[in-house]
């Protein structure tokens, strides 16, 4: 679908959040008067919520809802909605999250001003029921620290400020110039495991954006929900997928000439990073499962890719490896 005159299109996906579909119009009208495009995905909803967003059609103007037979993850139901994005720059948005309009529309003309294809925004975290906001990760807040001075106001590409793409891989705190990512055609863009979906697309974006731009405000403050059934916070054996998500990123790499020699260390640090973060979380039965599976994928790793590691100072990653090899 081509790319119209509209400003932006804002593609969320959307399972079983029957109560939070109130809050979700609520925010999506802060947009409200713009020339704005909803995308609207109901990944096998079974609680009504695919009913309440139809019911969302006579209150916005420009508004698509796609229907999932089945329940396929966050991922796919993003590949889905953005190849009928419209507007010139699409932002991926949760249902239950907190928009910034302003900060949202100061960034479109930052990405207008200097022809970047991508943004990267600081963010925020709020938990259910808490009004008090955390800020940034740790380590990405460190990241953003120590390259703010030369980075934020100034487009970039990606070989130049590699180690974002160690930044978490959150899809809500960018914005995408939409029709440069639908010509790539990346499939998947997002990955398609239930759980890290984000890693795929975090990855693609920042790799595949001719400029990218860091911008010191916030777009979106995102939900963290205490909920067990809330994919985030399930470290049963759903969170195994990480090592299918990582291997397809791996693959993905891989498939253009080069691009392995250039961010090897930068994959391999983010490995390290991601499976430390889940198997401390991880039940325990599931424990020698991750083991094997955190075996495999390092046992991929070539020569060239421990040698480069190397040569980057990655010592602490190429001990890690090491390490996990046993």
């Amino acid at each position: 679908m081509g790319v119209s005159s509209r400003i932006l299109s804002v593609v969320t996906p959307v399972y079983n959040v029957a109560g939070h579909v109130d809050h979700l119009e609520t925010e999506l009208s802060k947009l409200r008067g713009s020339d704005v495009q909803i995308i609207l995905v109901d990944d096998g909803s079974t609680d009504g919520s695919g009913d309440a967003l139809v019911r969302l059609r006579s209150v916005w103007d420009d508004i698509i809802v796609i229907t999932c037979p089945v329940n396929r993850g966050a991922g796919v139901a993003r590949n889905l909605g953005f190849p009928h994005a419209t507007g010139r720059y699409t932002l991926f948005f949760d249902a239950d999250d907190f928009l910034h309009a302003g900060a949202l529309f100061q960034t479109i003309e930052i990405l207008d001003k200097c022809q970047a294809d991508a943004s990267i925004n600081i963010y925020d975290f709020i938990r259910d029921g808490d009004n008090v906001a955390t800020g940034m990760n740790a380590i990405d807040l460190y990241m953003w620290k120590r390259r703010e001075r030369g980075f934020v106001g100034t487009p970039f590409h990606i070989n130049a400020g590699a180690e974002f793409l160690r930044f978490t891989n959150f899809p809500w705190n960018k914005l995408i110039r939409t029709d440069h990512y639908q010509r790539l055609e990346l499939a998947p863009f997002f990955g398609e495991t239930k759980v890290n979906n984000d890693i795929q697309g975090h990855w693609n974006i920042l790799m595949n954006a001719r400029r990218l731009i860091l911008v010191d405000q916030k777009i979106v403050t995102h939900r963290m929900s205490g909920a067990r059934d809330h994919l985030s916070s399930r470290f049963g054996r759903e969170r195994l997928e990480i090592f299918d998500a990582l291997q397809s990123l791996h693959a993905t790499i891989k498939r253009e000439p080069g691009r392995l020699a250039r961010f090897g260390e930068q994959y391999w640090a983010f490995v390290r990073q991601m499976t430390n973060w889940a198997g401390g979380r991880l039940d325990g039965q599931y424990q020698p499962a991750f083991r094997r599976r955190r075996r495999d994928l390092v046992a991929r790793v070539s020569f060239d890719e421990l040698h480069n590691i190397i040569q980057a100072g990655e010592a602490e990653t190429y001990q890690w490896l090491l390490n996990s090899m046993d």
